[in-house]
């Protein structure tokens, strides 16, 4: 008996619905084929114990199956993971996208969870990323952080909600209730003068990115806005995160340190930018303590350990319409 993969039965659920209802008023609901996500083991750069990074990882899961209902997502199980991996590699090798991807892909997943867990500043922090699968696309990345293990368990399910939020966007899915007021959303709001998230992503703060264009402080290139202007002087790359982090240009509250594959959407960057060094930092790692740099004048990738300030700078990256 002939089997057809998963995507190609909810697809045709899809077409066989919008047949039925004849171009209708009414929508059909979502076929109930729940999406997969595949938390990969996350990569432990840090001087935590041992187990710390598997414990966090179960963590995860935990909380991406929390935020879902069972018809909207399935998480994938460590075994299936490491089932479908190449002899001889481990979900551990996992640090670029494209391998991150290419497992995804092997499992049937159709959006892939990763993360690495460092030592920066006296804190624990760790990093989330998101792809989907078909396309290669980079879905955003989140930050946790803590004093200890302890501090970072605490904030860590309100990361991945965060990171989480985007896959139910990108996925069309319906906004999640709101979260109980769990020990990691019990905090008061600072004052602050910055704009909200929902600020942030109207369509009028996205007309003015195009018309902030015309100073040189953004860049909108395919769907991804750019800052101009490096950060002025050398980083190292755990300073070059922070310096994204902190970054309102635009009035924007979450630019980010771009994946390597964003930053080779640029090539050459154009007139545009104003760059006082040929190579800028990426979020993404090849191997543990070490990252790849974009250079700008060859239009290639290098690779720097995390230490590496001279001669490297960074420009940050956000998702427009978000």
């Amino acid at each position: 008996m002939r089997t057809f993969p998963r995507t190609v039965v909810a697809a045709g659920a899809r077409l066989m619905c919008a047949a039925l209802l004849g171009g209708g008023a009414v929508p059909c609901a979502r076929a109930a084929v729940p999406l997969r996500l595949a938390v990969l083991e996350l990569r432990d750069s840090s001087d935590a114990r041992p187990a710390a990074a598997a414990y966090l990882t179960d963590l995860v899961r935990g909380r991406a199956s929390h935020d879902f209902a069972p018809d909207e997502l399935h998480v994938l199980t460590r075994e299936s993971l490491e089932l479908a991996l190449p002899a001889g590699r481990t979900l551990l090798e996992c640090a670029s996208g494209s391998c991150e991807v290419e497992i995804g892909r092997r499992v049937g997943a159709d959006y892939v969870l990763s993360g690495e867990l460092l030592r920066f500043g006296g804190e624990l922090r760790l990093l989330l990323k998101l792809h989907h699968c078909a396309s290669a696309t980079f879905l955003g990345s989140e930050p946790a952080a803590g004093r200890d293990l302890k501090a970072l368990e605490q904030a860590l399910p309100s990361a991945v909600s965060r990171v989480l939020q985007r896959l139910r966007t990108h996925a069309g899915l319906a906004p999640a209730e709101p979260p109980s007021l769990a020990a990691d959303t019990l905090r008061v709001p600072a004052p602050r003068t910055e704009p909200s998230r929902a600020e942030a992503a109207s369509p009028a703060r996205e007309a003015r990115a195009v018309a902030l264009a015309a100073d040189t402080n953004v860049y909108l290139l395919d769907e991804l806005l750019w800052t101009t202007h490096d950060s002025g002087r050398d980083l190292d790359w755990y300073e070059a995160w922070r310096w994204c982090e902190r970054c309102r240009a635009g009035g924007w509250p979450d630019w980010r340190l771009p994946e390597i594959e964003e930053l080779a959407t640029l090539g050459v960057p154009a007139r545009e930018f104003r760059l006082g060094t040929r190579l800028v930092w990426s979020v993404s790692m090849p191997r543990a303590g070490q990252a790849y740099l974009w250079d700008t004048l060859r239009g290639a990738r290098a690779t720097a350990a995390f230490g590496t300030r001279r001669g490297a700078r960074v420009i940050c990256v956000r998702r427009a319409g978000e």
